[in-house]
């Protein structure tokens, strides 16, 4: 009930951004690009046409390629696309100062600039179907609090990583493939990624220390719900998710058998790994598999919390889950079955809660921990058996103190009426 009036509002909130950022639009000026010359009338550079464009303009740009760099500063409420269903290569675009850009169709493709797209103190950025890939560096470059929305695209190939999210900016991605780019998929240092499905962030290279799917800094907020499709973090060669310094990460499916779900499968030795003081909550619907080291690592006073439907299965190291380090588990109602080692291992002064679960086929029984350690449990001391040293809590003493996850929210996106738009308009001149 309470997920379906928080929907509810969000709807709400984005028909009112929608109707405020296009109302003023409807006879807008619309002007037409054609970088190879051959429209008469039409301007033959898209900064051309961007040097003309007042406030509200939409800038249709035949397809083909444009070779000039496109930058747009201090600009307001500007559509900038190729006709619609075409597409625009440019070797680099730069969004500086700005508020309301939407831009459809750009493939955004050079190997020489450091980045292909780089967006900095700029709000409700939109890119529609648009890509950056084989750039020197970065595909994507996001800074100074700035606020940008993805929908479809491709960012890949990039020798510097993907998309980097820094200084208290925020992204929203929607049916978003980043796939074999170096060092990272997504970075984000004090910043906050939000997704409701449909993403892909595989293949990314760059071990030991490199190589991460998504990597959450320095406070960071990582929100993967699947609401709109599967979210799949596969082949990345270190790790699905590196999550450190005090940040956050949430993970909500349907289930794994049925609906949406959370796939973290085959990220070299880690699925999640936490750090220092992070946390991650599972909600249900993430399927954790084949890793070569633990599914999720939870190590320096960090802290894990998983219910309802998730499965981790088919990991080969030293546990399935792992809690070390004065760290804190709570596990509820998964399946870990499978896996080498024990399904959960507790060390190092570390403690868990572990209670509903299926633990079964895993090599090193269903739970370990050492005599430091403390665990919440629902297994039989049969199960556990007698060599384990656990710590068994009985009201007193260390327990589980888990912070649930916080999250400002989506927020609301125009990008459906400018779609709408663009159709409209995006037809040849007579």
């Amino acid at each position: 009930m309470r997920g379906s009036s928080t929907r509810r509002l969000c709807v709400w909130a984005l028909a009112c951004f929608c109707f405020g950022f296009f109302a003023n639009r409807l006879n807008a000026q619309t002007l037409w690009v054609d970088c190879s010359g051959n429209t008469p009338g039409a301007y033959s550079s898209i900064m051309q046409a961007v040097f003309n464009a007042p406030s509200g303009a939409t800038l249709i740009v035949s397809g083909g390629t444009c070779n000039e760099w496109v930058y747009l500063g201090n600009v307001s409420n500007i559509s900038i696309g190729a006709w619609w269903g075409g597409r625009v290569t440019i070797p680099y675009l730069e969004i500086a100062g700005s508020r309301s850009v939407y831009l459809y169709g750009l493939d955004v493709k050079n190997g020489n600039a450091w980045t292909g797209i780089h967006i900095g103190q700029s709000q409700d950025v939109m890119l529609d179907t648009c890509t950056s890939t084989y750039s020197g560096g970065l595909g994507v470059n996001i800074d100074s609090a700035s606020s940008v929305f993805m929908f479809g695209g491709q960012y890949s190939n990039n020798p510097g990583g993907g998309i980097n999210l820094i200084q208290s900016s925020y992204l929203y991605l929607n049916s978003t493939s980043i796939d074999n780019n170096a060092v990272y998929g997504i970075w984000a240092d004090q910043s906050e990624v939000w997704t409701d499905g449909g993403l892909e962030i595989a293949n990314t290279t760059g071990g030991p220390y490199n190589g991460m799917g998504v990597s959450l800094a320095s406070g960071s907020r990582g929100n993967f719900y699947t609401w709109a499709g599967n979210n799949n973090i596969t082949g990345n060669q270190t790790a699905g998710f590196s999550v450190d310094q005090g940040a956050r990460l949430v993970l909500m499916g349907g289930s794994v058998q049925a609906g949406y779900a959370n796939n973290i499968n085959g990220n070299g030795a880690t699925g999640i790994a936490l750090r220092a003081g992070s946390h991650a909550t599972l909600g249900g619907g993430t399927h954790i598999a084949n890793h070569s080291d633990v599914a999720i690592d939870v190590w320096g006073q960090s802290q894990v919390m998983m219910f309802a439907d998730n499965v981790i299965q088919s990991n080969t190291g030293q546990a399935a889950i792992r809690i070390d380090g004065n760290s804190e588990g709570l596990i509820w109602n998964a399946a870990i079955t499978g896996n080498s080692g024990p399904g959960v291992l507790a060390v190092n002064n570390s403690s868990a809660e572990v209670a509903g679960d299926a633990l079964n086929g895993n090599t090193g029984g269903p739970f370990v921990c050492d005599a430091t350690s403390h665990v919440i449990t629902d297994l039989s001391p049969d199960m556990l058996g007698s060599s384990n040293s656990c710590k068994p809590s009985t009201g007193s003493g260390h327990h589980v103190h888990l912070v649930p996850p916080t999250s400002s929210g989506p927020r609301p996106n125009p990008v459906k009426a400018a779609e709408d738009r663009f159709r409209k308009l995006a037809t040849k001149p007579k």
